[in-house]
């Protein structure tokens, strides 16, 4: 694959893709995470953490201003969405995840992936370029909260660092940083695992940043249904932070029948918070051939791929809260 002016951050079938103006590096190289040969499907949800706060909005008030003058991300105050009414958590957002007839299918895998522009807790601009720190403390991110369909209470959850950009010297001024949880058992011990999810406690730079503060998560799952075709589902992650040069990385354990037709799902999720900064798109090819060809669908531009929107099938999801790319109307 081939990652041209990306501005991001990037997680295999699941892409994480951070905002930034560095240099492109490919920090964690990508590996298999999951790979299985079954009837059924994927699916994926995701919501973002921040939101602007402003004189007549506060974070929770989704941003649904997606025209050309819409303001970018650094061109805000940013502050963490909280919809839970929970004086526990600090940050909250929520998805539903959804499918036709649930009784037949059964959770194989499930990961949680959670990202963020995390330099300090909260900073502000001085100066055209310059950015300080207005609370320095910088709090554990490797421990978040999540609430189940059908549930009460919050889940805590310890996952696994993938990435911390203020080690790198390529990501240090936006620090973003990837953070993995396999949840695969909490999801096999519901009695339906599709629902509302809440995700709390993901922490961000609130205030303003270099680049502008971006913060979300996204739940990849896999199922068995016996009713639905046969597939290979596979699973990448790693980090790479890029800019207007492009990089290249592989992905593995994309198989493909011997002969006939190949019918493709890919599923990508982004750290990026900026709809208006264009020049960013995606290619897929393959090691021998090469031709790569820009991904795109009816909601993203073949220059514009991460544009801030979080879709399906070409779609705008509105299952969510906030949803902050709904069109009226649409």
């Amino acid at each position: 694959m081939n990652a041209n002016r990306l501005k991001k951050l990037l997680l295999g079938s699941l892409v994480l893709i951070s905002s930034m103006e560095v240099s492109a590096q490919l920090s964690v190289p990508f590996k298999s995470r999951f790979e299985k040969h079954l009837k059924g499907d994927m699916a994926m949800i995701a919501n973002t953490i921040v939101n602007r706060a402003d004189y007549s909005n506060g974070p929770n008030d989704a941003y649904y201003n997606h025209t050309n003058q819409a303001k970018l991300n650094d061109e805000f105050f940013m502050d963490y969405i909280d919809v839970d009414d929970d004086e526990a958590t600090f940050s909250s957002s929520s998805a539903e995840l959804y499918a036709e007839n649930p009784s037949y299918k059964k959770i194989i895998f499930a990961g949680l992936y959670w990202s963020a522009t995390y330099l300090f807790n909260e900073g502000e601009q001085k100066g055209s370029e310059k950015y300080i720190p207005v609370d320095p403390a910088r709090e554990n991110f490797t421990n978040i909260l999540i609430k189940f369909p059908g549930k009460e209470k919050y889940t805590a959850i310890a996952g696994q660092l993938l990435h911390d950009g203020i080690k790198d010297r390529h990501s240090k001024d936006m620090a973003p940083y990837a953070v993995f949880a396999d949840v695969t058992s909490q999801l096999q011990a519901l009695t339906n695992p599709f629902g509302v999810y809440t995700v709390a406690n993901i922490r961000a730079t609130l205030g303003t940043l270099s680049g502008g503060s971006a913060a979300g998560w996204t739940l990849f799952v896999v199922y068995e249904d016996p009713s639905l075709s046969e597939k290979y589902i596979s699973l990448n992650d790693g980090f790479a932070t890029l800019n207007a040069q492009p990089i290249d990385f592989s992905y593995f354990g994309f198989h493909t029948p011997a002969s006939g037709n190949v019918n493709v799902k890919l599923a990508f999720g982004a750290l990026e918070g900026d709809n208006n900064l264009i020049g960013d798109q995606i290619l897929l090819g393959t090691k021998k051939g090469g031709n790569f060809q820009p991904i795109t669908d009816g909601k993203r531009k073949p220059n514009n791929f991460f544009n801030s929107s979080i879709t399906l099938d070409g779609h705008y999801c509105m299952n969510r809260y906030p949803d902050s790319k709904k069109y009226p109307g649409i």
